[in-house]
Parts: structure tokens; C-alpha cells; sequence
């Protein structure tokens, strides 16, 4: 499926036309913002992204076919880009080898890993959601606030999505 991509100015609202049935991954990027950055939608997961600065991070949505999406609300204070994309935009961590990055992201796991390594460095709050790739099971595997190091049991395939956009982590899938 083609990517779905929508810009703008300052806040603002859009239409998406994402299909009901598919889990999308949601890049948002605010580079030259300087305020508060909120980012909504009418759907079931409402708070996408709640930052101050400059933003770049990918959540998902559309995780309950019940519930899915129709209309993104944006408060920025500065020129934006927001894209939805499919499974084919999530980058694929490999069993043994580290990952690392910054803010907010969501990764691949692949079929065969059992556990996880991860380790943040930040002075927020920190959170680590998995959910399988058919999007039925999701869990809150880590919520914290400052430094962490931390192995967890999870399940390949499976999507692993990052939260904390003030943090720079490391994941080792194993």
C-alpha cells in the first residue's frame, strides 16, 4: 500500500484515509519546532506524539479496526510533515546484532526472537509497547521514568515501538 503523507504549517487538522483494517506507522517530523507539539486523532490511540522541540518519531495506529482513524489534529508551531506508511517502512532489528536510536520508534522483531535488551538514556519518561504483527496483542512491557537497562521476554514477529522522545536507547534482540 502507498504511503499516505500530509503537511502542514502551524496546527492544523487532516482527513486520512488509512484503511480501518490495516495498523499504519506514523511518522511525524517538526523540525524547526519550538513549542509544545501535540499530535491527536479520533481514533484509538488518541496522543500520538506530546513533545517541545524539534520532533521526529514513528508510533502506530489504527491498532483496533473498531476504532481506527479518520481525522489527525496537529499543534505545532512551525512547518510539519506527517506520513502513514505500512509494515514496509518499519525497520527489521536482527537477533544479536544492537540497535540503536533517539525518541520515539517502532521496530520489527523477527520471527525467532524470545528476548530483548534495552537500554535508555534519558531524563523523561520511557516506555516500550509490543504487539504481535497481526495487531491483536499489545503490551506494556517497560515504564519508567530516567536511565534504564533491561532484558525482556518477548515473541518475534512482533512490532516493538519505542516511547520517549527525549531518550537515546540501545536494543539488542536475541
Amino acid at each position: 500500500m502507498p504511503p499516505e503523507t500530509h503537511t502542514g504549517t502551524d496546527s492544523g487538522e487532516f482527513a486520512t484515509t488509512w484503511p480501518a483494517d490495516q495498523v499504519g506507522f506514523f511518522t511525524f517530523e517538526c523540525p524547526k519546532c519550538t513549542s509544545n507539539v501535540i499530535v491527536g486523532t479520533d481514533g484509538s490511540e488518541h496522543g500520538l506524539v506530546n513533545a517541545i522541540g524539534a520532533y521526529k518519531g514513528t508510533k502506530w495506529m489504527n491498532t483496533d479496526p473498531a476504532r481506527p482513524a479518520k481525522r489527525v489534529t496537529v499543534h505545532a508551531n512551525a512547518p510539519w510533515t506527517a506520513t502513514i506508511a505500512d509494515y514496509r517502512s518499519v525497520a527489521t532489528a536482527e537477533a544479536g546484532k544492537e540497535t540503536s536510536g533517539e525518541g520515539d520508534a517502532v521496530l520489527r522483531l523477527p520471527e525467532g526472537v524470545a528476548r530483548i535488551r534495552f537500554a535508555a538514556k534519558t531524563r523523561g519518561n520511557v516506555a516500550l509497547w509490543v504487539m504481535s504483527v497481526s495487531g491483536e496483542d499489545r503490551d506494556l512491557i517497560l515504564n519508567q521514568i530516567g536511565d534504564v537497562q533491561v532484558d525482556r521476554d518477548v515473541r518475534g514477529p512482533a512490532y516493538l515501538q519505542v516511547e520517549g522522545y527525549e531518550t537515546s536507547w540501545t536494543l539488542t534482540p536475541s
